[in-house]
This record gives C-alpha cells, structure tokens and sequence, in this order.
C-alpha cells in the first residue's frame, strides 16, 4: 500500500474551515504572530512563510493585550513557528511506521524607518533547530516530498541589513542569505505537487545555488526602471558543503567561488516594487 503523507501549515487562519490541497493534507498548524513589517518587505519564502497576510493571522498566545501591535507601529516585529512533516507508513517493508522532519524557526525584523526615522532602512535575522528523517529517502521515492528536510541543525540562518530609495525603485541588500530562496523559489509551491514540495526544484543544487539554512555571505541589487517592470541579481559564495564549512552560521565563511543568479520580471496588474518571491494568498492576482 502507498503511504500517506501530510504537511503542516505554519499560521492559524482566523476564519474556521480546512483547506486542502491536491494529494496533501495539512493537518497541523501553530504560528504565534505575523511576519512581515510592511508590504515589499521579502523574508522568508519557501515552506517557512506564511500563507495570509498579517491581518488574518492568529497568535498561539494572543496579541499580550495588545502589546504586539504596539511592537509592531513601532518597527519590532518577532515570530516563531513550528513547522513539521509526517509520513505514516501503513504496509511497507519498511519496518517503521512513523518518520517526521520537524523546525523550529524564530525571525526578527526591525524597521529602522519607525524605530529611528530613517526611510528605507531595515534588518532581518532568523535562526533555525531542526531535525527528523529525510522522508524522500524514507519513501525510497524520486521526487523528495518535503521542502524542509535538510540536514539536523541549530544554526543562524539568514541575516541582512537592507536599504531602499526612491519609492523602492532601488534596493540593496548585504548579509547572509540563500540564492533559492528569492531565485527559483516556488511561489505556488502549496498549491501544487513539485520537487521538493515547497521550494526550489531539485536541479538548482547542481548549479551550486545557495539554500537555507546553510545560507552563505550574499548581497543583492534590485532596480525597478518602470512600473511593472524589474531586474535583480544577487552575488554570493557558491560553497559546495556550507554544512560543514558553517555549523553555527554566526561567522561568515568565504568559501567555493563567487556566483551570480539574477531574473527580469514583469508584474502584469500589478507594481513591480510589490512583487515578493513568495505571496501570500491575498497577493496571487494573475501570473508575473
């Protein structure tokens, strides 16, 4: 018999009902607050972001009497999610019966244009913990079922310092950051059956394009000439073995060559400045 496999949502709709996807359940969600300071603002993306804007979220623990929302006008805004997959095996020669990849993940990002009046001025930082069994190999499968099994980590992942001008025209971005996670992502990645479900497809790893967690020392210019149209390319260090050249992700490592991927895009409908590698369920109006 096949086995069954599920994915866990990372936020908890206000709204009741369930929603299903093709093939693939989500069963389990926990998120305690929103992620993103405002829009235009990219974070995360992949299985780590969140599937509703900010509005329609729930908090695991409340909103602290409103303490959040103040944090929030003020620039600070924090997150922390658990995120798992699950793969129940009922016949199989295997002789388990259950395997499961599970992260944590807790985010920061400050917007220094509230919290000191400097326009276009923000920092992002997010550090991981995860663990578990690599559930394509489990499944003996071709295509790997989860866009979160990796290697077992308690690691920084991503950090960057990021200014912006002219009405966001222009951006640049320095730190520490993964060339998937903003270059061939999957932006309806929940949406549909791909390689790795909810990420990259696989065949970016051959080009030696950097992932999350083991992000590698990156930085980016974006450019947006007109209105609905943009062009970004991003440097950073191509390591070959990022796990094991940076266990704790806190020192920078200069390792392998230094890549180059960029994308031109147009943003039919819509302002280029708005287009995020990963949207959100409001934000899917038509096809870049």
């Amino acid at each position: 018999m096949a086995a069954a496999v599920t994915h866990a949502v990372t936020t908890v709709p206000r709204r009741p009902g369930v929603r299903l996807l093709p093939f693939v359940p989500y069963l389990f969600a926990s998120a305690l607050c929103a992620q993103q300071l405002q829009p235009g603002i990219e974070t995360l993306s992949g299985p780590d972001a969140h599937e509703h804007s900010p509005d329609d979220l729930g908090h695991l623990f409340g909103e602290w009497g409103g303490e959040r929302q103040r944090l929030r006008e003020q620039g600070v805004n924090f997150d922390l999610q658990y995120i798992s997959d699950f793969v129940w095996n009922l016949r199989s020669v295997q002789p388990a019966r259950l395997a499961s990849w599970n992260r944590v993940r807790g985010t920061v990002d400050l917007d220094f244009s509230r919290l000191t009046s400097t326009p276009g001025l923000t920092f992002h930082i997010t550090a991981l913990w995860q663990t578990g069994g690599n559930l394509g190999a489990y499944l003996g499968t071709i295509a790997g079922p989860s866009g979160l099994a990796s290697a077992n980590a308690f690691r920084l992942d991503s950090y960057w310092l990021e200014k912006r001008w002219r009405s966001e025209r222009i951006a640049f971005r320095l730190g520490q950051f993964a060339g998937q996670d903003f270059y061939g992502v999957q932006p309806f990645g929940p949406s549909f059956i791909i390689e790795p479900l909810d990420y990259a497809l696989g065949n970016l790893n051959a080009t030696y394009e950097t992932f999350d967690p083991p992000s590698t020392p990156a930085a980016e210019l974006r450019l947006v000439p007109f209105k609905h149209l943009y062009v970004k390319t991003m440097v950073f260090a191509a390591d070959r073995t990022p796990f094991a050249h940076n266990h704790t992700g806190f020192v920078p490592q200069f390792r392998g060559t230094a890549a180059t991927v960029s994308e031109i895009g147009w943003a039919q409908g819509q302002s280029a400045t708005g287009v995020h590698a990963y949207e959100t369920v409001d934000q899917r109006r038509g096809y870049s």
